[in-house]
């Protein structure tokens, strides 16, 4: 259980950096909020409330990482460490297979799968989105959502991705391993 927390926190900080120009800072936040889903999404309350799992979850870390890059808004980025801390619980592996299903004519599992993967990967981006407005309310209205950008203009020095590229491969592959 350890191991596949520490996979999921390394995961998140190395797609926040690598993929979606995030700074240090918004590297350790999505570390801490993946922590919290992972611990979340492994919580026996969720068991058979998948929907709701991933709209709630995505509304507290819309919330949370609009909270702090409303807060902190020169060192943080909304976009990186929402996306980046959510990354595992997002549809992309279920629309892949789902393409090669309808490429394989079989084109009601695969229609079906690709409709749901879609769905919920709109569901968990509305919810992000709602998450970051009820922020930008919270702190004072439309101007202070204004500021939170999700544009990232402090990405972590090129150097680094030798240390995060193939540590964070090895986590995404520890932590996606067939069941």
């Amino acid at each position: 259980v350890q191991a596949i927390l520490a996979s999921r926190v390394i995961g998140a900080m190395g797609a926040t950096g690598l993929w979606f120009n995030g700074s240090w800072y918004d590297m350790i936040v999505s570390g801490v909020l993946a922590f919290f889903v992972a611990l979340a999404q492994g919580s026996s309350v969720w068991k058979h409330e998948r929907l709701i799992f991933e709209v709630i979850i995505s509304l507290l870390v819309g919330l949370s990482a609009g909270l702090i890059s409303l807060s902190f808004s020169d060192q943080t980025c909304f976009g990186a460490m929402a996306v980046g801390s959510i990354v595992d619980i997002l549809q992309g592996f279920k629309i892949v297979y789902a393409i090669v299903e309808l490429m394989s004519k079989h084109t009601m599992a695969g229609g079906a799968d690709f409709m749901e993967a879609f769905l919920f990967t709109g569901l968990i981006a509305s919810f992000l989105k709602f998450g970051q407005f009820l922020a930008g309310t919270l702190l004072g209205g439309k101007p202070a959502l204004e500021l939170a950008s999700t544009e990232c203009s402090d990405p972590i020095s090129e150097y680094w991705y030798f240390l995060w590229l193939p540590l964070s491969a090895f986590m995404w592959a520890y932590q996606f391993q067939p069941r």
